[in-house]
């Protein structure tokens, strides 16, 4: 093969074709009739004695690769000219023993043209290709030292991407570099960088993306502690998809916050006496501790209120007095309680005197009743086992109660 007057890329491409770009143990050219039998399978090798070239292979191969990766990412959506679809397609074309690959039939089995149902890659879009530039080397040379800055740029931060589009010559650079700012922004979500870009590109503004990027910044910010804080935050931002673990932070805080209330309560009631209040705590307390020591201490509480209450009884029932003309009615009203709250404790044996001094005014008074005469049923005086007695015996002994029985019926 000969050739003439070819740029070190143009040598790139032409041997770039011929060896598949140096994958010749893989690739095979096909020539010939018969290929879709398998017939006419070459392969081209470019031995470095043969080949006559004044740099090595690889570096032809660099030089076109770097041109087409340039053009790839300037002018269409691949990175990399090695992973453009047509190159795939062709490739797997001229692999041997290819099992997945199948040629069109001009009619199959049922008849139909396969031809017409082959899908085909749609054409490249040239209109803001600028063949003229591309063809000027040192304008080439130009666009990928620009390119490569624009790669390194791509990991700096915003503010460094902004001054870079600043700064930079090539608007096709700058466009990119924007698309690839707005991608960022909406992965990383950083409220700052959102502002600033939205501020320099009102065109980029996005509502939804703003929002998204101030809900991010005032969680990273949020007092987790702070139960208010929190509150206000799934009220301003009602679908967050931090809903659940804020609602169970603040249900812990609310039950930690009624634990230590609940505690600074129990504490005070604990050494208190106000019994409404006791009870009060004790029907609404959660903890089963607190409950059972206050009703504990409702409990002490209340026997030590019946305690004072009977000594304060006691003391008033032991200066009892019978009014003069009581009935037997209004004795037993005055004696009987002071007898209960004595329990096994007599009379006195001076008040013992005292009581049947007032049994002898209580005669004549009952007596004076008539019919109606405690001491007596009908015109029969009731025997001294019979009630009233059977009162009186309980208030003076069996000895003081029979003398006066016998005094009474003389």
């Amino acid at each position: 093969m000969r050739f003439h007057n070819l740029r070190k890329i143009e040598i790139g491409a032409l041997l770039s074709a011929l060896t598949f770009h140096n994958h010749t143990n893989t690739y095979f050219h096909s020539l010939g009739g018969a290929k879709p039998f398998g017939y006419g399978k070459v392969q081209i090798e470019v031995s470095k004695e043969s080949h006559g070239l004044k740099h090595e292979l690889k570096e032809y191969l660099s030089e076109f690769e770097n041109y087409m990766d340039y053009f790839c990412r300037t002018y269409t959506n691949n990175t990399s000219w090695s992973k453009a679809t047509r190159i795939w397609l062709y490739l797997a074309m001229s692999m041997d023993n290819n099992l997945n690959l199948k040629y069109p039939k001009l009619e199959n089995t049922q008849g139909n043209n396969e031809f017409k149902d082959i899908e085909t890659l749609p054409n490249i879009d040239t209109t803001n290709v600028n063949f003229t530039e591309l063809k000027d080397e040192s304008l080439v040379k130009k666009y990928t030292e620009w390119d490569n800055k624009y790669q390194n740029i791509l990991n700096k931060s915003i503010d460094k991407q902004l001054e870079f589009i600043d700064d930079f010559p090539n608007q096709i650079h700058i466009n990119k570099l924007k698309d690839q700012i707005f991608k960022r922004l909406e992965k990383e979500l950083n409220y700052d960088d959102l502002k600033r870009v939205f501020d320099k590109f009102p065109e980029f503004y996005d509502k939804d993306l703003e929002k998204k990027a101030k809900e991010k910044k005032i969680y990273q910010g949020l007092n987790h502690n702070d139960i208010a804080g929190l509150k206000q935050f799934l009220k301003d931002f009602p679908n967050s998809k931090h809903q659940t673990e804020i609602e169970l932070e603040i249900d812990h805080l609310e039950k930690a916050q009624r634990e230590t209330k609940e505690k600074e309560t129990y504490d005070k009631l604990l050494i208190g006496n106000d019994l409404e209040e006791l009870e009060t705590f004790a029907r609404n307390c959660l903890n089963d501790e607190y409950r059972k020591n206050i009703r504990e201490r409702i409990t002490n509480i209340q026997r030590e209120n019946r305690a004072k209450k009977d000594e304060e009884e006691l003391k008033k029932l032991a200066n009892w007095e019978i009014p003069q003309n009581a009935d037997f009615s209004k004795m037993k009203e005055i004696l009987n309680p002071i007898a209960k709250n004595r329990a096994f404790d007599e009379f006195s044996e001076e008040e013992k005197q005292r009581i049947k001094t007032a049994l002898l005014d209580c005669w004549a008074v009952e007596k004076a009743k008539g019919k109606k005469n405690v001491f007596f049923k009908g015109k029969k005086f009731l025997p001294i086992t019979k009630y009233p007695w059977t009162e009186i015996k309980k208030w003076i002994d069996e000895t003081m109660a029979v003398e006066l029985y016998n005094k009474l019926t003389k």
